[in-house]
Parts: C-alpha cells; structure tokens; sequence
C-alpha cells in the first residue's frame, strides 16, 4: 500500500479529507466523511495513508462478502442436493471453494492496485458485494430487513459512486417482478423509500462545505441548482466518463466488450474464464433440473437456477449499458488504465461463478472433500499472491508526492502558478491542504475556471491573495465570441503579470490552446524558461536585459534541482500507471531546460546557463532509458557541448576544449545514425567535416 499520495484522483480526494472541501462531481461525501474520520483518528502515517487504509480496508470488506456470496450460494446448492456422498465434507469444502473465489477477486492486479491507494473503487466494490449478498438471501429468506437494508446498501452506495445504480435498477426491478405483493405493499414500500434516504443523507455534507469552501473546492452545492448539477455530474455529462474535448463522441461498443474480455482472459489466466463458464452452467443447469423433480422442488432448487439467470444478467446489463456511455477516447494507455477500473463491479459477478466453477469440477472428479480443497485453495491463493506482489507492492513508491513537491520546493516566495492536468492539480492541493508545503504559493486550476461557480466560489478566495480577474466568468477557447462579462487568457495576463516581479508560472500548458498553433495565449507563448515543472509566463514583446537574463538563468537552474529524484524506469510500472507517465514527463521537462538553457547562451551569452545545458545532457545521455527517448536529445548536447568547447577555448583551456569538440562530433555522428532524414543533415555534415578539419590541423601544429 502505498505510504503517501498516490496518482488520479487520489490527491483532490485526499486533500478534500483534510480541508473538508467538495471533491470533483459527483462530490463523494461518504468516502469524503469516512476519509476525514480516518485522518483524524489514525496518529500513524501521512494523510494520505490514513485514508489509503480505508480503500484497503473497503477491498478486505468487499472480499469478505463475495466469500459470503458464494459460500451461501454454494451451501444451498449442497444442502438441496441429495446425491451428496460426503454431505459434511461438501458443506466444509463450500467455504474453501467460497474462498477461492474471494481470493481470485481480491488479489487480481486490477483490485489489488485500487486497494493501495485512496480512491472510491474500493469502496463501490464494498456495497455492491453487499448488495449482492442481500439480494441471493432476501431470494432465499424473503425477509424484509433484508430489502430494507439494501435499500440502504444502495444510498450509501450512491453517496460513494454511481455505478452501484447499473446494479441496483436490475436488482430492484427482478425483485418487484418476482415479489410485487411483498415489497410493494404500501408500509413496507414507505420503509425501503425511507432507508434508501437514509442511505442519501451523505450529501447533506456537500451543502455544509460549500458555504465556505477551501482553495480547490468544486462547485456551488449550497444552492438546490449547484447541488443537482454537481451530483449528476452534468459539468462532466451525466453518466459519462470523461470532459475533454477529445472525448469519443461514439462509443464502439463491441471495441469495450473486446477489450474486457481480453484483460478478463489475462488476470484470471485465462482458467479463470473457464471455471467462471462451467459455474454458470452448472448453477443453471443443475438448479433446473433439481426444479423438473418432483421430489426437490424446494425453494433452493429454484433459487440456483433463478440466481444463475439474474447474475447473467446483472453483468450482461452492467457491461452493455455502462460500454454504451463510456466515452473516453481511444488513444493511449492511460486512458485504457482509467476505464479498466470501471470493470471491477463486473468482476465481481464473474468471481462468483469462478467458485461454482471449481465446485463443480471438485465434484466431477469425485474428490469433494476438505482435506484435498483447502489445500489447493491455499496453493492457488499464494501462487496468485507471488505473481503479482512484486507489481503491485507500493509500500516504497513516493514517485508521486515527489513530483509534487518539484512544482513547489524550489519556486520564488509568493509566486503563483497556472496549473493544467489532474495529476498536477491534485498533488499540489494534497501537499498544500494536508502537509502544508509552501502555503504562500497560489495555483490556479485551469479547470475550475471555466466553470460558472467559480468566480463566487473560488475566485474571491484568491483575490484575497491579489489575484485580479478582469471579468466574472472564463470566457473558454480564443475563437469564441465573448460577453461584456467575459475574459480570456490574454486579458487576465495583461492585468497580473507584471515584468518587474517574476512571479507567475504555467504549469502543464494552456487550455483550449493544447491543439493551437503557439501552445499559448497570442502574446505569451514564444518566450519560454522552465523553473523546474512549470515555465515562466513572460510577455513576448518585452525586452530582457543582460541582467535579467543571468537572473532567470540563475533560478531556473535553482528550480531545477526539484527534479532531481529518482525517476522509475519503464519497466517498473505498466503503461497506464501514473508514475509512467509522470516518469515520461519529468524527462520530457529536463529536455526542455536543456534546451532553453542553450537558448539563454545563444541569447545573452549566460555562461552558467550553457554549464547547465551541457550537464543536463549529459545526465539525460547517460541515464534516461525511456522508450521513445527523442533523438534530438542526442542534437542539443552535441551542439551544447560544441559551444563549450568554444568558450573553452576562448578560455586558453586547449585541452579540454579539444576533448568537448570530439565529444560533440562523436554526439552528432550517434544522431545522424539515429535521425538520417533529418532536414538538417548537410548542416549537420558540414559541421562535423570543419570541426574535424580544424582538430587535425591542431594535432599537426603541436
């Protein structure tokens, strides 16, 4: 698990905890209480941690009940059964098998990792087990406090997440179609609307904390219209996943189903699905042959033949409607790594079966008992266990709070920062609310602005810290028309940024100007300096003098040394991870201060400026093994290396002039090997012959 903030949402949820804020819609107010209450609670650990044990936690409860799930399922079956040869034996061996089935779900890689961290999967996969179990006993028992403490089961659900609903409506439905003269008689009908309620209560809290909200913040929710926009999530779209403007505007339905079922075959290794089809059939097929006796037509008998069709059904309900919605776009492994954690709830159908399937193979080779199951359950379990541990153990990634602190550690007193990016908003607002890192630093989360709230919510916060807002509402993409009460980027730079003081940065781009000419707003976007994570904003049109240059060149390298922590390597997490991506970028960022490191030399001869570039280069040659590591790397060093070895030798240092000019043609010979087709080439060549040219006459002459 990990010790500190991990990536996602995990920051903004984390940071909701502490500050007692509204998170990201549709507000999560139970997992927002409980998460406060462990903070507080627990005097061990980061914030972070205390709330990573409630998913923790969350996922042991979740397996606990799947257990339950199927070692009910599996009693009625055996008790209904009067072929039994080994009657108490099989009842013993049902809650192995049961086990088997919650140790297949509970430590499978998808489940494992969203037990490690704070998120709200855990949680969702918590009620909906319960959910499950409730619905299989009120089948058997038709006891009321059961339907009633579902109802509840499905409010607190919903005051978590909302895809508990794709397995309430069916649940619901196939109970009042199976039970109308019991569970719509009108007080026990009151008594489940009043338990459902009492499950909502939760977002009470989203009214309460909207009246004096924090930095960070989401929406208006102390308002009746605030609050139903924020919970059905309409800023985002009801029921869909993703806001961006490169979200997918058809879903491809069979394109989810394919992508399931595949990542379905490699984390049961493919003999999961098997059991989990053979589980099916054998609740199915047995059950209704059990009920065409005349001998055995109990309740139970039935029961495992009605059940086998409704968990068929919740998951082919569950997978074509929620497939139907998602939008995400189909275009990266972080994408796919954001939609597989949507799989789980069906996962935990599919876990159910997988039992029943081993039951039934237990049974067909006649060696029900538990002397032979409990062992291959705990075999299967540590075997299960040893694949992945070594993945997904994050008892020591602190990737994520590192690359945090790189935004904030070294800036200038009182700077303020244009951030763009979930992972970069949220981990800056964790560090800030729950561990107090750099409070005089002011961000800015581009998303926030383009909503309507945001200027009574969150922007007379910071107009507390002399932040101006030249209008009452962000007026989005440069192309659209504006209202008199309308701003763009470029008005709101015009009235903050002031070149005198060096004090405001962007942070993970501009939007709306990601897919523009210019990344940036007209005006701002062609002078770029890194400080560490983010660039300094600066006007294009001012002039920077020779004293300025050495000062920006001066803090930049200082901003710099925030990026100097260990950065995992490709192989250390999979590709839809955070830290992959954060890793990515972190490289992506110390390319860029080369690069503009040369560019302050060429622009203002600032020695230390070209050190820098020359020892960045080389660190990156040397160190980043990255795939699709840039050639162009391997460009910039050797043109930084050949300015050095000019200053070198304007500095009477012959020697070690000559030994930087080989090392910077030998650099740029690797990137024409690397770059053949570069439109530069004969640019290229013709330095390299010169260069070689004047070292021969060097050696001649000594």
């Amino acid at each position: 698990m990990y010790r500190t903030v991990g990536g996602g949402d995990s920051g903004d949820l984390v940071a909701t905890c502490c500050n007692l804020g509204v998170a990201h819609p549709p507000g999560y107010p139970l997992h927002t209480i409980l998460g406060a209450i462990f903070v507080r609670a627990i005097p061990y650990g980061s914030p972070a941690f205390r709330v990573n044990l409630l998913s923790a936690l969350s996922a042991s409860i979740a397996a606990g009940f799947l257990f339950s799930v199927s070692n009910l399922l599996l009693r009625t079956k055996i008790v209904q059964s009067s072929a039994s040869k080994h009657g108490d034996d099989e009842l013993d061996c049902s809650r192995f098998v049961s086990a088997w089935s919650a140790f297949s779900f509970a430590f499978s890689p998808l489940v494992w990792t969203y037990a490690t961290h704070a998120e709200v999967f855990a949680m969702n996969n918590m009620f909906v087990a319960v959910l499950l179990f409730l619905h299989l006993r009120f089948a058997l028992t038709k006891d009321p406090k059961d339907a009633q403490t579902a109802a509840m089961v499905i409010g607190l659900g919903l005051s978590n997440q909302h895809t508990i609903m794709f397995y309430a409506l069916p649940i619901v439905s196939m109970n009042i179609k199976k039970e109308p003269g019991l569970l719509l008689r009108p007080r026990l009908f009151l008594s489940l609307c009043f338990w459902g309620l009492v499950g909502l209560l939760p977002y009470a809290y989203l009214v309460v904390a909207a009246a004096h909200p924090p930095l960070g913040s989401w929406g208006a929710t102390d308002s009746m219209e605030g609050l139903i926009r924020h919970v059905l999530r309409s800023e985002y779209g009801t029921f869909r996943l993703y806001s961006g403007d490169d979200q997918q505007v058809q879903t491809n339905l069979t394109n989810f189903l394919v992508k399931f079922g595949w990542e379905l075959l490699q984390q049961t290794h493919y003999v999961g699905v098997l059991l989990a089809v053979v589980g099916f059939f054998y609740l199915f097929t047995g059950g209704k042959k059990n009920v065409r006796d005349k001998d055995k037509t109990d309740s139970a008998a039935r029961c495992e033949h009605v059940v086998a069709k409704e968990l068929l059904y919740l998951l082919s309900f569950y997978l074509l409607v929620f497939g139907s919605l998602s939008n995400l776009p189909d275009k990266s492994q972080m994408h796919l790594g954001v939609l597989k954690r949507f799989w789980m709830q069906a996962n935990l159908v599919v876990s159910v079966f997988i039992g029943v399937g081993v039951c039934a193979v237990m049974k067909r080779i006649d060696q029900w008992r538990s002397k032979f199951v409990a062992p291959l359950v705990i075999a299967a379990a540590a075997v299960q266990v040893g694949l992945y541990y070594d993945d997904m153990d994050r008892s020591t990634s602190d990737v994520i709070e590192k690359y945090g602190r790189a935004f904030l550690q070294e800036m200038p007193n009182n700077s303020k920062l244009i951030v763009q990016g979930d992972v970069n908003c949220h981990v800056i607002r964790y560090l800030q609310a729950c561990q107090q890192i750099r409070p005089d630093i002011v961000y800015l989360d581009q998303v926030l602005m383009n909503f309507p709230w945001y200027d009574e919510k969150q922007a007379k916060i910071l107009k507390e810290k002399h932040v101006i807002f030249p209008g009452t509402k962000f007026g989005g993409p440069p192309t659209v028309k504006l209202e008199k009460h309308e701003y763009t980027w470029e008005k709101f730079l015009k009235v903050n940024v002031k070149k005198s003081k060096q004090e405001w940065f962007n942070c993970g781009g501009w939007h709306f100007y990601d897919q523009m000419p210019g990344e940036g707003p007209a005006g701002w976007s062609r002078v770029k300096v890194n400080f560490g994570l983010c660039s300094l904003i600066w006007k294009d049109d001012w002039k920077m003098s020779n004293e300025t240059l050495h000062s920006i060149a001066e803090q930049a390298i200082k901003a710099r040394r925030a990026l100097d922590f260990d950065l995992p390597a490709p192989t250390d997490y999979p590709e839809e991870a955070w830290e992959h991506h954060i890793a990515g970028q972190t490289w992506m960022k110390r390319d860029e201060f080369g690069r503009q490191m040369i560019g302050l030399w060429e622009g203002g001869r600032v020695r230390k400026a070209l050190q820098a570039a020359v020892d960045e280069y080389r660190d990156i040659v040397e160190k980043c093994n990255w795939p699709g590591r840039p050639a162009t790397i391997l460009r910039f060093y050797g043109l930084a290396l050949s300015y050095y070895a000019g200053v070198l030798q304007e500095e009477k240092k012959t020697r070690e002039a000559l030994e930087t000019q080989k090392q910077s043609l030998a650099t740029f010979k690797r990137y024409l090997v690397l770059a053949p087709h570069d439109r530069d080439r004969k640019v290229i060549e013709d330095h390299i012959e010169k260069a070689e040219a004047a070292l021969q006459g060097s050696k001649k002459s000594e």
